[in-house]
């Protein structure tokens, strides 16, 4: 469609030039026959992409056998405006978080979520975060509730493979505040796996509470988990990380002794 529209352009080029640059009909016929360009080599090619370009347009044979390939184009390009489009929505939200503006995260969210109630999930940082990563980042409990209400329940088994460059998943991002108990609640009541899934220096979440001197999450964690019901050998497993550190030690750093 757009190369028949293209053809049909550079037609009338060729007659505004060969007219004389006159663009009114009767003009133009007075500009061929004054500037004696009406039987000009110019004046073939001009009517013969004019002529190309609407039968392109009209499609009556032999056009009639590119009309499918057009116009199924036309899909494909809507496709690829709306990508645009939705890709300029997530560089706003990107903006939005990076400016801690609120307001406009939940209208953005809105916007976007309107149309594809899987982004919540879609990646849109350089460290492969996703919208609701950035939200528990941000720690903001209420846009993370809401992010997570727009996703449908079959995509809840998703959440513990959902981690960005750091290996770091939805629960990891939260379990570093106190402020987003809430959060983590509804995030163990979509996927209580979250609660075992390490990042790649080997931190499960409740690991990244205790780091970040968080005690009332790492309470709720520890209880989640049942650490108390373990044996010492399975505790360990869960509360240190690849180089040996223990979760022991970080509480005294952070003084974050919850269970301890």
């Amino acid at each position: 469609m757009g190369r028949a529209s293209s053809i049909l352009v550079h037609g009338f080029s060729w007659l505004y030039g060969s007219s004389g640059r006159e663009i009114e009909l009767q003009e133009i016929v007075n500009g061929l026959i004054n500037t004696q360009m009406y039987n000009s080599l110019g004046i073939s090619i001009a009517l013969i992409f004019i002529t190309v370009g609407i039968g392109f347009k009209l499609s009556p044979a032999p056009s009639h056998q590119w009309t499918l390939d057009v116009y199924e184009g036309v899909r494909d390009a809507l496709m690829a405006d709306n990508d645009e489009l939705e890709q300029k929505h997530i560089s706003d939200l990107l903006n939005a978080f990076m400016d801690k503006d609120y307001d406009k995260k939940r209208l953005l969210c809105s916007l976007i979520g309107l149309r594809d109630p899987k982004v919540p999930l879609q990646r849109i940082s350089i460290y492969n975060d996703t919208v609701l990563h950035m939200a528990a980042h941000s720690k903001r409990k209420d846009l993370v509730l809401d992010l997570l209400n727009m996703i449908p329940e079959d995509r809840n088994h998703r959440l513990s493979d959902l981690k960005n460059t750091e290996g770091n998943t939805l629960l990891h991002e939260v379990a570093t505040s106190n402020d987003m108990k809430d959060a983590a609640v509804e995030l163990l009541k979509r996927n209580p796996d979250l609660t075992i899934v390490s990042n790649k220096s080997g931190e499960k979440p409740i690991f990244c509470a205790a780091r970040s001197g968080q005690t009332k999450m790492f309470e709720l964690l520890a209880k989640e988990m049942k650490i108390e019901e373990r044996n010492p050998e399975e505790s360990k497993a869960h509360l240190q990380r690849n180089d040996g550190t223990t979760v022991l030690r970080v509480s005294f750093a952070t003084e974050c002794y919850g269970e301890f």
